[in-house]
């Protein structure tokens, strides 16, 4: 409990906590709070009739399709860490287990890897795709964490 409390007289770890916070109840709620349908036309295309961020090409409601987005965001970026983890949990465990030249084949491919920027890998990948739906963005996104989610084994004692 101590450590807790430690934590809690932390300023950075407050702030940066009620900020997430603040990002995941919007996006949880984001439906509830939306002034407009998802898809209203609320008025003339790139004016500010109506709408507290102005309206889109099609004069739908900006603030009201962030809101609706939230949730879907938020889900897909769950999943893409979830499979990312597993993922590269998996590639850690197996380098580590099977050790000798497995290790250092598997290692070394991944420090490869790891020299190009992961989310402009899955960018490049995803540009490629002709209309990527939902699920193919998760797996592209969260194979490029998974490069990032296992620890070195020569790094362990």
């Amino acid at each position: 409990m101590n450590r807790l409390a430690g934590l809690a007289r932390d300023p950075k770890i407050v702030i940066g906590s009620a900020i997430t916070l603040l990002v995941v109840l919007l996006g949880v709620l984001g439906p509830l709070l939306a002034p407009h349908g998802e898809f209203d036309i609320v008025g003339r295309p790139f004016t500010h009739e109506g709408s507290f961020l102005g309206t889109d090409y099609l004069g739908q409601d900006v603030l009201s399709r962030v809101l609706y987005g939230g949730r879907s965001i938020l889900l897909m970026s769950i999943l893409a860490t979830a499979l990312g983890m597993v993922v590269g949990v998996t590639y850690g465990v197996l380098a580590a287990y099977a050790g000798g030249w497995v290790d250092e084949l598997l290692m070394r491919t991944n420090d490869v890897l790891l020299a190009f920027p992961q989310i402009l890998v899955a960018l490049l990948v995803l540009s490629a795709v002709r209309q990527p739906s939902w699920w193919v963005i998760v797996l592209f996104v969260g194979l490029a964490h998974a490069l990032a989610s296992h620890g070195s084994p020569e790094a362990s004692p």
